[in-house]
């Protein structure tokens, strides 16, 4: 399954479709380049590769993506609310209709507010140097370049309080333990008016600051030693981060299944690396 299907896309305007009408396939090439190599970094092959396409000079991955694992690292708080003009509040009617308007973080239901504002993620524990890939090559169009980039290793997640940044519909991700992360950055050097256009339309409600410029950032869980060929449980999912590494942003989900009508808030949350745009909080629970 491959991460950059989004289960946000489905409520936060078809954000995988309009991200491949933007770079024109971007995905399926970078998908050839990466090979997704299971275990390797856990392997100690960590390394920097630098791939040479259509005809180009090779290139030092580093210089497509300059917010790598290591410039990544640290704790991250909640800081605000990402999604421009506030979360998403879904209504599903009983006449079969749905209602939805955008509702400040003073307006959700306690218990989600609560959460939100303990949200919490440590990224620490890398295996360094990391192994990373990247390649420039010219777009099919002519028009510009089309850059890749991809980061992996081993290391420790604790993320706490933040329901929706993970594959699991229902699990409000609060987890402590090692995982493989992997970054992943894909982008176009001269997009079109148009194209931007459309993603910024779709995406923007949701994802605010990142919706253009961004990596995706995830993580896997290692597998149990006793279960080692059990494929990887998804951990993290549902986070971008920009090239400053000093920010994270996480989508969030949060069903009320008993109001009458039920109601679903969807957005997306902004956390902070402390020490650089925040202060260290009390520790959360």
């Amino acid at each position: 399954m491959s991460l950059f299907k989004r289960r946000d896309a489905r409520t936060a305007g078809r954000d995988s479709v309009t991200r491949r009408f933007l770079v024109g396939g971007i995905g399926a090439v970078a998908a050839g380049l990466f090979p997704r190599r299971a275990g390797a970094a856990d392997r100690g092959e960590a390394r920097t590769v630098a791939l040479q396409g259509d005809g180009n000079q090779p290139v030092d991955p580093r210089t497509l993506w300059e917010g790598g694992l290591e410039r990544l690292a640290g704790r991250y708080v909640f800081h605000q609310i990402a999604s421009p003009g506030g979360l998403w509040e879904h209504t599903d009617r009983k006449d079969g209709t749905r209602t939805q308007r955008q509702v400040s973080i003073n307006e959700i239901p306690a218990d989600f507010r609560e959460k939100l504002q303990k949200a919490e993620l440590i990224i620490s524990d890398l295996k360094l140097p990391t192994m990373v890939q990247g390649d420039a090559r010219k777009s099919p169009s002519g028009r510009g370049v089309l850059r890749f980039y991809a980061e992996t290793s081993p290391g420790r997640l604790q993320v706490r309080n933040i329901p929706g940044a993970s594959l699991d519909e229902q699990g409000s991700l609060n987890f402590d333990g090692p995982v493989t992360y992997r970054l992943e950055h894909q982008s176009h050097s001269n997009p079109s008016v148009g194209g931007v256009l459309i993603v910024r339309q779709n995406s923007e409600r949701t994802w605010g600051a990142a919706t253009l410029d961004f990596a995706d950032l995830n993580a896997t869980a290692l597998p149990a030693k006793d279960k080692p060929d059990t494929d990887p449980a998804t951990i993290l999912a549902n986070v971008r981060v920009l090239r400053s590494a000093v920010e994270a942003f996480a989508f969030v989900e949060w069903t009320v299944q008993d109001a009458d009508p039920p109601r679903k808030y969807l957005g997306s949350v902004r956390l902070a690396k402390v020490g650089v745009l925040t202060q260290a909080p009390e520790k959360s629970a």
